[in-house]
């Protein structure tokens, strides 16, 4: 007689976790409470299961943090193309009719050189700086003369769509803070593990006294399902046991990601360890990544000594 396996995922991180427990709630449903003699004790389960995934999306990345991701990867892009081009056109030969106008603008660039290190927010407003020296007659002359002027009302277009996605991210979070309550997903997550525990015991149970195809096959699939996941939280210790990962780009090198580190929600919320987990925090984002680097050259003069 097939025992169902009480194996929980408490070493899984958030992710993983709340997709073993959709699983298993949709296999209840699949099944049918009543068949599983779980009336009292699906529908608490199910409830949390849903609660759960709420709080980790409202943790991850919402909609618009991909759009402030993918503006702010905008702006960098145009930000160095507009960088690079003066930096290199600095080579040109003091004799070249072009010069004169790179070292009218120089000074500008020197002041606005870290830009790129910045916070989120705070790069922003050193960007509308930059564009509000840029407008002054003689360095919007020169950098027309540099063929910057198609590109600097792009930064400017890049600069205000982050503010406008930021805003509605915020108002969204905020949204969901009031809809969700104050309970994390340690809370909830140990409320999972509790009421997952006493499905294990009632089925086992059912499975002794009233013993049927159906029950025989949730607990085949259910156990299926702990040992697929099994494997994946013996993976994700054993990565990070090797240190695994590779090394953000040093921003002073070129590459680097802003100080907010806008799209990087990595494995935000998701660290393993305890039966409760942990919520985790790190940027806002979901899993999608972003925050790096976005494209920048690894190599390049952005930061360096003028």
């Amino acid at each position: 007689m097939p025992t169902l396996n009480a194996y929980t995922g408490s070493t899984l991180r958030i992710g993983s976790f709340l997709e073993m427990m959709q699983e298993l709630s949709r296999l209840i449903a699949e099944k049918t409470p009543t068949a599983l003699k779980l009336d009292a004790e699906a529908p608490a389960f199910v409830a949390k299961v849903v609660q759960l995934e709420a709080l980790v999306k409202r943790i991850r990345a919402f909609e618009e943090t991909a759009t402030v991701a993918a503006e702010d990867q905008t702006r960098d892009a145009i930000w160095r193309a507009i960088y690079y081009l003066h930096h290199y056109l600095k080579g040109l030969p003091e004799t070249h009719p072009l010069y004169l106008y790179v070292t009218r603008l120089t000074p500008v660039f020197n002041t606005y050189k870290n830009l790129h290190r910045s916070e989120l927010m705070e790069q922003t407003a050193e960007t509308r700086g930059f564009l509000s020296e840029m407008s002054k007659q003689a360095n919007a002359e020169a950098a027309a003369q540099l063929g910057m002027d198609v590109l600097i009302p792009l930064l400017e277009n890049a600069n205000e769509a982050i503010t406008t996605a930021n805003a509605s991210r915020t108002t969204t979070a905020a949204d969901r803070q009031a809809e969700l309550g104050n309970e994390t997903t340690d809370e909830v997550r140990k409320q999972l593990v509790t009421l997952y525990r006493n499905i294990v015991e009632r089925v086992n149970a059912a499975n002794i006294f009233f013993p049927s195809d159906t029950i025989t096959s949730f607990i085949q699939r259910a156990n299926s399902i702990a040992d697929h996941y099994r494997v994946i939280a013996a993976a994700s210790i054993n990565n990070s046991g090797s240190g695994g990962g590779t090394a953000s780009p040093d921003p002073s090198q070129g590459g680097g990601n802003e100080g907010g580190n806008t799209g990087n929600s990595g494995n935000s919320g998701e660290s393993g360890g305890s039966a409760g987990g942990n919520e985790g925090g790190g940027s806002t984002g979901g899993d999608s990544g972003g925050g790096d680097d976005n494209g920048g050259d690894n190599n390049g003069p952005i930061g360096d000594a003028e």
